[in-house]
């Protein structure tokens, strides 16, 4: 950390409240059970209950009654207080208990520090916890050879600089503007989601009518289907119907001229975004003629084999020609059919999809590939399909501006905890400018 001359070095223990218990862990796990927990009652903080950004989750908590939480009042925690994850791989989460309760009990795998509020703001505290170099001080602190732990006395030794109370108090306020943006942006996100998922569902069942709304069966006809009622003018094919699917491979590693091309080489590894522009590994013009396949732009993708398989179903529309490997079948989909629309459709059925996934005798996950093939599609005429793919795009894309927008924040509160918790900017300079997080 760079020193600056107007900072103090302390210890956490230094700027901890003269309570007895002001830095403490939980109860052993004899004394506290999971069997005592319940619906209502004094709430105790477990892990789940802290995140690695030093916010606190209230959503988890469980509770005891208030006979078991004054047998354990040494683990105490009131509001203000910081508690913070001490073991295994989640070491480091933290977040500060809220005023929503009187008090609380914290788990076994938690410390807590009561700040002294004369001389530390306890959200400033928190995000010292939170920044590189706070993680790095506790992981550095902990001991223990089969599961890392930090225990209460290390804990306390462990070294800041603080600059005034109300410089604290100026830097905690900066901080707590960009995490309620990133909040708030984290929000946006997960109700447009939920919106482009009502619309998946929908869009693709009754599909839109010439006034733009989606159909129902109160205005529209309708007629029954294998997959139930549908539009009475929408068809329905099976998927070896729609299109012609091809398998993909891998080129030879250990010859060199099938690698480090131009073309894109797709594994499931690239398949975390539903548009896909570019992959992690190129190959060359020979490796693609010999140890894989090339599709065309606008082709659909989507992973048959692997164990991501056992919870997710990736599917990607491709926007160039791109190879790829033997874990993804390409599918071209056929005159009748906008490609995007397909994409769109396997995104719709992917909980549906995944109940045909199986387990081979080497415990990969694989899609049945005979059964996907007859799994019924229900589709309309070309025109309302691209209704639909503009309807759809509209919300991906307000989705990737918010996802870009969360990023942005993220990276500006990360450059301002460096600056203004080491002092290399003071904050008494940023006070004299307006600030908006971007």
């Amino acid at each position: 950390m760079i020193q600056n001359q107007n900072f103090e070095n302390k210890c956490l223990r230094d700027i901890a409240s003269k309570n007895k218990f002001s830095i403490v862990d939980g109860p052993f796990g004899t004394q506290l059970h999971a069997s005592e927990y319940q619906e209502e009652g004094i709430p105790v903080v477990r892990v789940v209950n802290t995140t690695y950004e030093g916010r606190f989750d209230s959503r988890k908590l469980v509770f005891i009654s208030l006979k078991k939480a004054n047998s354990l009042k040494r683990s105490e925690v009131k509001p203000g207080d910081i508690v913070i994850a001490k073991t295994g791989a989640t070491i480091g989460k933290s977040g500060i208990f809220p005023d929503t309760f009187k008090r609380g009990i914290i788990a076994s795998s938690c410390i807590k520090i009561s700040v002294d509020t004369e001389i530390a703001d306890c959200r400033y505290v928190n995000y010292l916890i939170q920044s590189h170099e706070g993680q790095n001080k506790i992981t550095d602190a902990a001991g223990g050879s089969t599961r890392t732990t930090i225990n209460t006395k290390p804990f306390g030794d462990i070294r800041f600089n603080f600059p005034s109370y109300k410089e604290q108090t100026q830097i905690a306020v900066i901080l707590t503007s960009i995490d309620r943006a990133i909040e708030q942006t984290e929000g946006i996100i997960v109700k447009q989601k939920r919106i482009k998922t009502a619309l998946l569902q929908n869009l693709l069942t009754k599909g839109i009518d010439e006034h733009g709304n989606i159909r129902s069966e109160v205005t529209h006809e309708f007629k029954n289907s294998p997959l139930g009622r549908i539009p009475v003018v929408w068809k329905v094919k099976t998927l070896r119907e729609i299109g012609k699917w091809f398998s993909g491979g891998t080129p030879s590693k250990t010859n060199e001229a099938y690698w480090d091309g131009i073309i894109p080489w797709v594994c499931p590894k690239d398949m975390k975004v539903f548009d896909l522009h570019g992959t992690i590994e190129m190959i060359s013009e020979k490796g693609a003629t010999y140890g894989s396949k090339r599709m065309p732009a606008n082709s659909v993708f989507i992973v048959v084999r692997g164990m991501i398989l056992a919870h997710s179903f990736p599917v990607c529309f491709s926007h160039r020609e791109m190879a790829f490997n033997q874990d993804v079948k390409a599918i071209i989909s056929n005159d009748e059919i906008e490609s995007r629309y397909l994409a769109y459709w396997f995104v719709a059925n992917s909980s549906r999809l995944l109940r045909i996934v199986t387990t081979s005798t080497h415990g990969t996950k694989r899609l049945d590939m005979h059964e996907l093939l007859e799994v019924n599609l229900s589709y309309p005429q070309r025109k309302e399909q691209i209704q639909i793919i503009s309807l759809l795009d509209n919300v991906e894309r307000n989705i990737e501006l918010n996802h870009k927008q969360l990023l942005k924040l993220r990276a500006q509160k990360t450059g301002l905890m460096q600056d203004l918790l080491t002092g290399k900017v003071r904050v008494t300079n940023l006070l004299d400018q307006p600030f908006t997080p971007t």
